[in-house]
């Protein structure tokens, strides 16, 4: 079992729009599909719509995050393999089901 506390979030601000991301360790992807639909309001995704990611935790946010935006820690996608990262499945948001 993973030892990350990360569990999901929403990334913002990304290339791709926003994004619901799951620990993919934690979660199977059916349950992260459940997870999106509760707590995004969203509707059910395909399951083929579902991208699998790496996830890392930096203490000091890298220069690629936001273009200085953010400050201190943050978890942001890296190349699978990196030290420390970790699977997720990955979700894009779109606006929700009454949009």
């Amino acid at each position: 079992m993973s030892k990350s506390k990360f569990d999901y979030m929403i990334f913002t601000g990304g290339y791709d729009g926003d994004e619901f991301v799951v620990h993919a360790v934690k979660y199977t992807k059916r349950q992260a599909m459940d997870l999106f639909v509760t707590e995004c309001n969203q509707t059910m995704p395909k399951y083929e719509d579902v991208q699998t990611r790496w996830v890392k935790y930096f203490i000091n946010a890298p220069e690629y995050v936001g273009s200085g935006e953010f400050e201190g820690a943050v978890y942001t996608f890296c190349d699978e393999g990196v030290k420390g990262c970790f699977p997720v499945w990955v979700i894009p948001c779109s606006g929700g089901k009454d949009n």
